[in-house]
């Protein structure tokens, strides 16, 4: 949604940590695939044009390291909206974003509104697709 935001160099950061992410529990699910994808192409990357990098997430979280608080925010909210689209919260995933959040100094607060917020659109885009899925 906003990862326009981002700077190049941060899209392809974010995309290097969304597929970290999306791998640390070992079972990528059809929606976490899906989501990847639909990163990609937001950060302007259609036809494989860059495929993430498989890096150790410290060297992934350095990238970040100069970035503004808006893009930790961005990248903390789209990584949930896609840990969250299969409707499975892993341990592993959980352990890694509180691992991010602790390295950016987000307060629990902030990350509890981050995920409500990730939970309310995936809501409301899966009440708008079955309203227009109606006959």
């Amino acid at each position: 949604m906003f990862l326009m935001e981002l700077q190049l160099k941060e899209r392809k950061s974010f995309l290097d940590l969304a597929q970290y992410t999306m791998k640390v529990d070992r079972y990528v699910t059809a929606s976490e695939s899906w989501m990847l994808k639909k990163f990609s192409e937001e950060c302007g990357f259609f036809d494989n044009q860059y495929i993430p990098r498989k890096r150790q997430l410290d060297d992934i979280i350095k990238d970040f390291e100069n970035s503004r608080k808006k893009i930790k925010n961005i990248v903390i909210f789209e990584l949930y909206r896609m840990i969250l689209a299969d409707g499975v919260f892993h341990e592993k995933q959980r352990e890694l974003v509180d691992h991010l959040a602790k390295q950016w100094d987000f307060t629990e607060d902030e990350i509890s509104e981050i995920i409500n917020l990730s939970q309310e659109l995936i809501e409301m885009a899966l009440k708008s697709y079955k309203r227009l899925s109606m006959n």
